[in-house]
């Protein structure tokens, strides 16, 4: 909410609620009902998909993020599970109170509609790039987008031996569909 009319941001804090949400705990789960939208305050959110009991991460969120928009008015459920990565702390604001915000607020809905779209191009290029790369370049990928998400300094020396060692081994793995068995190899 970069720039937004001054009636838009009254509204939206007179409606929002703000919460906590720990480390490992589900915001929502695909197929849930959408009761209202998500601003991201603190913390780091992954949202992902699970086909086959496996979850494919598409994104991680955090700080100023929207979540719970990429609804239709034919579907009113959530089509990605949200989990926070980082205890992580977010405003929610009721979804009929967000579209009523939003119809009086061009600037808003504009804003809303750029973030759609960069995530869209987003996706286009993760599905074009996965089917013509190989395991190591889609790793390095995952990393290199790990590493600009976390503002990892250039200080740090060999950065996929110290994403390898922690968690963010798992999340490269799940955001780039490779096996462990791959990434061994490597």
């Amino acid at each position: 909410m970069k720039h937004c009319e001054r009636s838009a941001i009254d509204s939206i804090s007179r409606f929002k609620q703000t919460r906590f949400i720990k480390k490992g705990d589900i915001l929502f789960r695909e197929g849930e009902i959408v009761k209202g939208i998500f601003f991201i305050k603190k913390g780091v959110l992954k949202i992902e998909i699970f086909r086959n009991h496996k979850p494919l991460i598409l994104q991680l969120s955090g700080r100023g993020c929207i979540l719970g928009h990429r609804t239709t008015e034919k579907s009113k459920v959530h089509l990605t599970t949200v989990t926070a990565v980082t205890d992580s702390t977010y405003c929610f604001i009721p979804l009929e109170h967000f579209n009523k915000i939003l119809d009086n607020s061009p600037l808003l809905k504009k804003q809303l509609h750029y973030q759609l779209l960069k995530e869209l191009e987003l996706i286009e290029k993760k599905a074009l790039h996965l089917a013509h790369k190989t395991v190591r370049e889609k790793v390095a990928e995952a990393l290199l987008l790990l590493s600009e998400f976390y503002n990892y300094q250039e200080q740090l020396k060999n950065v996929p031996n110290k994403f390898l060692q922690n968690r963010h081994c798992k999340y490269s793995r799940n955001y780039k569909g490779a096996s462990i068995q791959n990434l061994k190899r490597l």
